[in-house]
């Protein structure tokens, strides 16, 4: 076996943009109307077709659910704020459960996770190994678990060290900031979302304390400092 044979040769793919036959895109649009791929759209001929090209692995990105502006309360997955989420879809780097797969690319929304392991299953038929993205520090703002909603992530605020926490007040933030806030404030009630999270650079990351702050008088509580290094 020479060292050709040995080679891994990673397929990429954005995993909504794949099966999505949709050529008349409208920017800025809602789901109904651009479109989205779907985990079925990756059939065995398709993954045969892939594996023809010399490709060991298939990496998925985009599985995991992030955030995004697409409603689905009825499914019982809480909504994100649209001012903390990239356009319409959202990132698939801004993870709101790691214990779910992004219901944007189901075809039946409940068995979504049942799609997903029907997906790695046809992957192994085809002969192709499965990578997909699981990067811990790529967060939503308003993370939360619907899958696992027992978890450790239950009350993010329960996880942390009670040492770590600083509490800071008086100080001065950008207006925009206070826009986002005030912003959170009239739409709470239509869109079930409490405070936003912040994240102060050369600092460290910050959450909005839910009891003590307002638009007017913004409280933070500081979750995690960053080392001495990072500050410079």
């Amino acid at each position: 076996m020479n060292d050709i044979d040995n080679k891994l040769i990673i397929y990429q793919v954005f995993t909504r943009l794949f099966g999505n036959n949709n050529n008349h895109c409208i920017h800025g649009g809602r789901l109904a109307e651009n479109g989205c791929g779907k985990m079925a759209d990756f059939t065995g001929k398709a993954l045969g077709e892939i594996k023809r090209l010399g490709a060991t692995h298939v990496w998925y990105t985009g599985i995991i659910e992030h955030a995004t502006q697409t409603d689905y309360r009825r499914y019982n997955i809480r909504p994100d704020h649209p001012a903390v989420v990239k356009g319409k879809a959202g990132s698939p780097y801004a993870i709101k459960d790691y214990y779910d797969v992004d219901p944007d690319l189901a075809k039946d929304v409940p068995g979504r996770m049942k799609e997903f392991e029907n997906l790695v299953q046809r992957t192994h038929r085809a002969g192709l190994k499965v990578i997909i993205d699981f990067v811990p520090n790529h967060v939503a703002r308003q993370y939360h678990s619907d899958a696992q909603p027992d978890g450790p992530d239950k009350d993010f605020l329960d996880c942390l060290n009670p040492e770590s926490l600083t509490v800071l007040t008086g100080c001065k933030v950008e207006p925009e900031m206070r826009k986002v806030a005030e912003a959170f404030d009239k739409q709470a009630d239509r869109t079930g979302v409490n405070a936003p999270t912040f994240q102060f650079m050369r600092v460290g990351y910050f959450c909005l304390d839910n009891r003590d702050s307002s638009a007017a008088h913004m409280v933070f509580n500081r979750s995690v400092s960053l080392k001495d290094s990072f500050k410079k």
